[in-house]
């Protein structure tokens, strides 16, 4: 169940394969990136970005469809 703007509203199906914390990967700027799932929403998910090496540390969050989310599994 999520809260969006002071109303209950239930998660999609696709959203049962994440969970908060998870390690996920997805594109963005036409690269591939990972970030762990901040909050689930409706039909995406918030992500945090982590920074790739080229980039100097900061802090970048997205959000992203649950279609073009894949989990990471090390």
């Amino acid at each position: 169940m999520s809260y969006y703007w002071g109303k209950k509203e239930e998660l999609s199906k696709k959203s049962n394969a994440f969970h908060e914390g998870q390690e996920v990967s997805f594109i963005l700027k036409k690269e591939i990136r990972t970030g762990k799932i901040e909050a689930l929403r409706v039909n995406s998910a918030v992500i945090s970005v982590k920074a790739l090496r080229t980039q100097k540390e900061k802090s970048e969050r997205t959000v992203v469809s649950y279609d073009k989310l894949m989990s990471v599994y090390e």
